[in-house]
């Protein structure tokens, strides 16, 4: 056995430089120098390399930071091929070893010897740990052979089986990773991904490998795990010294971080969070970062090389490793510095800060499994802490950097992260929030809810703190961030709060998390000091249903405190509300006038209120109070709702309406509701109606836009244009100046229609009129009220009025209704006499034709019109009227004439026959 003591690493491993992010420890030095390694793992105290001959070795940890070679075999005497792949299942302490002739071999853990009577699988290009089976102590395995993916399952008891002949048919298959049910692997020249869970769904085609050509060389596909939700490809150009990229894609195929420019097509890549380290043909490792810390730039940040060229490999061991010795001793004591825990406020408690400062101090040490290995030996990566990778210059663009950092931790490492880098993720996530509070504008709603969903794990009473607030209990905070705490609260950055610290509070409060130690005294800082607010303000809406039961005493003390009992109303209004103090509390609704919130409270609670106060005449008395409150807009809708409240009580809601004497647009707006009952309502309503219309015209001057209209309408000659009553009609509903008048006109109008349709009351209509009467002008609205001609009432106004009405206002089509044999001469007149002789004939035209069956058997008639028509009409224009009536006189004279004649030999035949009767 070969012993091989552990120190730091060999001058001819080097890292540059040492103030990157990554420290080299030694775990083996001086390995066979006759040996070109290619595969390295480690489990518990052993580590395991394989290399391009088929050797296995396996060294054992006799004492910290000392291994021997323990054993030296081949993977098979009949082969020297390279082994490509060593995969541990330490909960059941086997392992699998792959060489590049496709042999997979089952192995015993920690002896790391071949499972005894266990046959080869052979054809295998990769394997991968699909899951383990805790219940069962079995790992399922997926396996790519030449032709397609098999399930296999490995246990202590069975060793290795096949579950599955073929998972699914796939040619060409060389290397596969996997989370879960989420294979991605490199099939061909192409990347792909495939939900094994989901057969029937298509492969997700992702990226080439590299872009071929005749002449370029085949390159392999490099990919690792950077997560359980994310893979990272490389994808080169025709040539491996071209430019590459790595690219960082979901279970979905998508990109999800970026694109990373490589100087070439690597052989081996990794990632340690948040960097990336970049194996170029085996002489140097390159690390660049995956989220820039504190600048944009994706340059190399640090290089690992070997002095031996293609030797040098880096892998991600099963094992991890753990080592303070190579931290700086000044870098260990500013880290603990930091990170210990410091009160706020009650600064003597030695023996309490003591205990922080050794949490820290038992918690900080570096871990990690990821190695570089090759004849130098076997060195582990540590990675810096980050905490010292931070500036503290405290600038603004330090927020989006930790933010990106810490979401990423939260989000794919919070499962594996250790005791220090969670103390860590905790200091950097209150430095976050605190260069927020720092660079914002204001403290707005993104601000607080930030500070929120970090409740559980950072004390908002920090938060509070710097806001000048009463605290209650003690705050603990990091020591590295008490400095800028308190320059913050010097800075009194309340007058960031534009929307003032009660909103902060109650924000703060719904979104608090109670997973905090202390919540107790964190939900009473934050109810006592809204209270505290509400006390100067009384006008902040208070429910007291949003504080914590276990701090009513102490706001029963405070209010006890209190002078001015009204400033704590709201306050008791909400204690009554949780009590159900039904009557106390609307008792000081209404002595606080607020008497919208006491109707909301009536229609809320009504099944719940006493029965002597609903059916007695204090629940109309209330009702009665509330709507002479108030007259605007809603009040209908309130009215209604009164109604609905009544109804559901079984109460006649009438009796509203004597409540409500004086307040008389309240009145009509009831009656509205419940209807006209009998004719006092009818009556109160429409001289209500009238005297609002009049009011209207007059306060807008409506009667000069009438007349407009008016105008408007007579100036247009076209016979069959619109009636006048539609055409007012249109001009009213979309002009805003009539908005008032069409209101209570339509109403009147509704009230003139119901009274001839249900009780024809001719008296309550005739006196109607006569009111309209008094401010109307030239009948119009008397005219537009009327109901259809059908039903008209006489002693309203005659059709010889409304005839005069419509010849004013040229209503031509509307005038045919009211002509007669009598008028039609004057309506014709009427038309003669317009100033423009072509629509004067146009009207006598269309008048004569659509009303002909007034001349066709009257000769006098027809014969007083031809009079009227004055003598420059020419007589074309009126001949395909005038011609059927000549000729169907003439006929009617000629038929007439021969009448005369037969009559005449009718009577002298008579008359000789009678004489002819004398003779005889």
């Amino acid at each position: 056995m070969k012993k091989n003591n552990s120190n730091t690493a060999s001058t001819i491993m080097q890292i540059d430089p040492q103030e990157g992010p990554f420290q080299l420890h030694t775990l083996l030095s001086d390995l066979p120098p006759n040996l070109s390694f290619s595969a390295c793992e480690g489990y518990e105290n052993h580590l395991y390399l394989g290399t391009t001959k088929g050797d296995l070795l396996h060294y054992f940890e006799i004492e910290p930071n000392n291994y021997i070679l323990i054993s030296e075999t081949k993977f098979s005497p009949s082969t020297d091929s390279k082994i490509t792949k060593i995969v541990l299942l330490p909960l059941i302490e086997r392992a699998l070893v792959l060489n590049n002739e496709g042999q997979l071999i089952l192995f015993l853990l920690p002896e790391f010897a071949p499972v005894p009577n266990t046959s080869p699988i052979q054809n295998v290009t990769d394997l991968t740990i699909f899951h383990y089976s805790k219940r069962s102590n079995i790992y399922r395995i997926t396996i790519a052979t030449k032709n397609a993916l098999q399930l296999w399952k490995v246990s202590t008891t069975q060793g290795i089986i096949q579950s599955s002949k073929n998972l699914i048919q796939f040619k060409n298959c060389s290397h596969i990773l996997q989370h879960e049910e989420i294979l991605i692997m490199a099939r061909s020249n192409n990347y792909e991904i495939i939900n094994l869970k989901k057969l029937n769904a298509n492969v997700l085609p992702l990226f080439h490998v590299f872009e071929p050509t005749p002449a370029s060389p085949t390159l392999t596909p490099v990919m690792c795990s950077i997560n359980s939700k994310e893979f990272l490809v490389c994808s080169g150009g025709n040539d491996p010294n071209d430019n590459a990229m790595a690219l960082i894609v979901n279970h979905k195929g998508d990109i999800s971080q970026g694109t990373i420019v490589l100087d070439k097509y690597p052989t081996e890549i990794a990632v340690q969070y948040p960097y990336i380290l970049t194996n170029y043909d085996g002489s140097k490792v390159q690390v660049n970062k995956l989220l820039n810390i504190n600048d944009d730039s994706n340059l190399p940040i640090q290089t690992i090389s070997s002095s031996s060229e293609s030797d040098l490999r880096i892998a991600r061991l099963t094992a991890t490793f753990h080592n303070d010795e190579i931290m700086d001793p000044k870098d260990k004591e500013l880290i603990v510095e930091k990170l210990k825990l410091v009160p706020m406020l009650n600064k003597d408690i030695e023996l309490t800060l003591q205990r922080e400062k050794s949490y820290v101090e038992e918690n900080l040490q570096q871990v990690s499994s990821l190695v570089c290995y090759g004849h130098q030996g076997i060195h582990v990566l540590f990675k810096k802490p980050i905490i010292l990778q931070m500036h503290n210059k405290f600038n603004e663009e330090e927020i989006s950097i930790l933010e990106n950092y810490l979401s990423e931790m939260e989000d794919k490492y919070r499962a594996t992260m250790t005791k220090y880098e969670d103390i860590e993720c905790k200091y950097l996530t209150l430095m976050e929030l605190l260069l927020i509070l720092l660079h914002c504008d204001t403290i707005d709603e993104i601000v607080i809810k930030k500070w929120s969903t970090k409740s559980g794990t950072t004390d908002i009473r920090i938060l509070l703190y710097i806001l000048n607030m009463e605290i209650y209990g003690n705050i603990w905070t990091f020591h590295g961030l008490e400095p800028l705490i308190n320059n913050l609260k010097e800075l009194k950055l309340i007058h960031k709060c534009n929307k003032g610290i009660p909103w902060l509070l109650k924000l703060l409060k719904k979104n608090l998390k109670s997973t905090n130690n202390d919540f107790s005294n964190i939900s009473k800082t934050i109810d006592i000091n809204f209270l505290q607010f509400y006390l100067k303000d009384d006008t902040l809406n208070f429910d007291i249903n949003n504080f914590e039961t276990e701090n009513f005493p102490e706001i029963i003390d405070i209010l006890k405190k209190q002078d001015d009992a009204s400033k704590y109303s709201p306050i008791l209004l909400q204690i009554y509300q949780r009590k159900q103090m039904f009557m106390e509390y609307m008792d000081l609704l209404k002595k606080d006038s607020k008497l919208d919130k006491l109707f909301q409270y009536i229609e809320t609670n009504i099944n719940q209120l006493p029965k002597d106060y609903v059916h007695g005449p204090q629940l109309f008395d209330d009702l009665a109070l509330i709507l002479n409150d108030k007259q605007d807009d809603t009040t209908k809708d309130q009215i209604n709702q009164m109604f609905k409240i009544l109804n559901s009580m079984d109460i006649d809601p009438h009796e509203l309406i004597s409540r409500v004497q004086d307040n008389i647009p309240v009145k009509v707006m009831i009656i509205e509701q419940l209807g006209v009952k009998d004719s006092h309502d009818k009556k109160f309503i429409i001289e209500y109606y009238l005297t609002k219309l009049e009011e209207t015209i007059q306060q807008n001057n409506l009667w000069t836009q009438l007349n407009s209209f008016l105008n408007e309408y007579k100036q247009d000659l076209k016979y069959d244009k619109v009636n006048f009553i539609s055409f007012i009609n249109v001009k009213l509903q979309y002009n805003e100046n009539f908005e008032n008048f069409l209101i209570y006109f339509n109403h009147i109008k509704l009230i003139i229609t119901n009274s001839i349709e249900q009780d024809n009351d001719k008296t309550f209509i005739s006196g109607l009129f006569n009111e309209i009467s008094k401010f109307d002008n030239n009948n119009i609205l008397t005219f537009l009220l009327l109901p259809s001609p059908a039903t008209t009432n006489q002693t309203i106004l005659t059709n010889e009025q409304i005839l005069t009405i419509l010849l004013n206002c040229n209503d031509f089509m509307t005038i045919e209704q009211y002509l007669t044999k009598e008028n039609l001469i004057s309506v014709m007149k009427h038309y003669i006499q317009m100033h423009k002789k072509i629509y004067s004939i146009s009207l006598v035209t269309n008048l004569l034709t659509r009303n002909i069956n007034f001349l066709l058997n009257d000769s006098d008639q027809f014969l007083n019109i031809l009079r009227e028509l004055p003598q420059e009409y020419p007589l074309t224009n009126l001949f395909e009227i005038l011609f059927p009536i000549v000729n169907r006189l003439d006929t009617k004279t000629q038929n007439l004439a021969l009448q005369k004649a037969l009559l005449k030999a009718e009577l002298a035949n008579t008359k000789e026959m009678i004489n002819n009767l004398q003779i005889e």
